[in-house]
């Protein structure tokens, strides 16, 4: 072999063993760094708690401040009302562990790739989290899109201001509505504590009563409800869960919106008044705003415990009946007291659009509670006597 052609041939074997060797070294070091894992933010830990301002922004819910106040979480931009406290606790210890699996894409063109370009331009689908301590930034994460199980799973994140973006270990996806960072909770008093409805609705044309609907239980364990409405001839009440499910409205229920009741008008507002055997009453006093939708204020007050509550409780609650698990939902006078100045101190100066479900049955008229025997019939149920 010619001398010179085997000194090209082995300065070419030389360069591309020593750029296999580079490349395999690299390679190593990126693999190295990821399997070792590592927290993506590894000084947040010890600040977390200290952390008093949230920012959550995309496209999707725009941008939304949360302000802590010792102990409580605020939306900060839709009324400071309360947020909700899980979620915000889950979301910080989302983003103080994000624990890094192995780096991707540097290139800022890919970032949209994984949605993880910045929320703040137009038609993107990342969601950038802010948190801060006294007004400084101590992280400041854009999360994108989630890799699939079969892919090994994940989320893809990017520091903001940096390019290189990372697969982080488990999904997360940060609540960006409103209304998924409220605290939901209004009331949530058990449907079978509850002994009285009184649905009074005023006449708009003459400032006086236009009807009044009562649905009540004589006891707790009373199977059906007690209509107190003038039934017209050949029409009677609707069937009992219909009126329990007006009874026990104010069991589990939720927001869809919430503002400062001064700033709504309530002329002519429905009264409705629920009555516990255990001694709470919750005044609701609603009406329709300027949106076309029902809105309601709660007051919340102490009422009359029912004269023979103790001796039903004694005589049930230890044993293994339907009427046992009643007795056991009652509760002392004491706990009603702090109940009733808790739930005060919730709902005292706020307005609430609930779920459209809870709001018609709020405010029920005569025609909601009666039926005729054969439009009864034709759903199935049972004529009442």
């Amino acid at each position: 072999m010619n001398i010179r052609i085997f000194i090209v041939l082995s300065a070419i074997v030389v360069l591309i063993s020593g750029g296999a060797y580079y490349f395999s070294q690299d390679r190593k070091a990126l693999h190295s760094e990821a399997y070792e894992g590592g927290l993506l933010l590894p000084k947040l830990q010890s600040r977390v708690n200290d952390i008093d301002m949230i920012r959550v922004e995309s496209q999707e819910g725009g941008v939304i401040d949360l302000a802590r106040n010792k102990d409580m979480w605020m939306v900060q931009n839709h009324h400071n009302y309360r947020a909700n406290p899980d979620r915000v606790s889950i979301l910080l210890k989302q983003v103080a562990t994000l624990e890094k699996i192995e780096p991707k894409t540097a290139k800022p063109q890919n970032h949209a790739r994984l949605n993880l370009d910045d929320p703040s331009g137009d038609g993107t689908k990342g969601t950038r989290v802010t948190l801060k301590v006294s007004g400084e930034d101590v992280a400041d994460v854009i999360f994108g899109l989630v890799s699939p199980p079969q892919h090994g799973g994940g989320t893809f994140v990017r520091l903001y201001g940096e390019d290189q973006t990372w697969l982080v270990k488990d999904e997360v996806k940060p609540r960006r509505r409103t209304l998924d960072l409220l605290d939901r909770s209004v009331v949530n008093v058990d449907g079978r504590r509850i002994r009285s409805t009184r649905i009074q609705h005023s006449s708009k044309k003459m400032g006086g009563v236009e009807e009044i609907v009562t649905i009540s239980k004589t006891t707790p364990d009373q199977s059906d409800y007690d209509l107190g409405v003038k039934i017209p001839t050949g029409f009677q009440a609707k069937p009992n869960h219909e009126l329990s499910n007006i009874a026990r409205v104010p069991d589990f229920m939720i927001l869809e919106d919430v503002k400062p009741a001064e700033r709504l008008k309530w002329d002519h507002s429905v009264e409705t008044v629920y009555e516990t055997f255990d001694g709470l009453r919750l005044k609701f006093y609603s009406a329709i705003q300027d949106d076309s939708k029902v809105w309601s204020k709660v007051l919340v007050e102490m009422g009359k415990r029912s004269s023979d509550l103790e001796t039903f409780i004694n005589l049930k609650r230890d044993a293994d009946t339907e009427e046992a698990r009643i007795a056991q939902q009652m509760k002392t006078q004491d706990e009603v007291a702090k109940e009733a100045k808790l739930l005060d101190s919730r709902v005292n100066g706020w307005a609430y659009r609930l779920t459209d479900y809870k709001s018609k049955r709020l405010t029920a008229t005569s025609q909601d509670v009666i039926d005729k025997p054969e439009a009864a019939q034709r759903s199935g149920a049972a004529p009442r006597q």
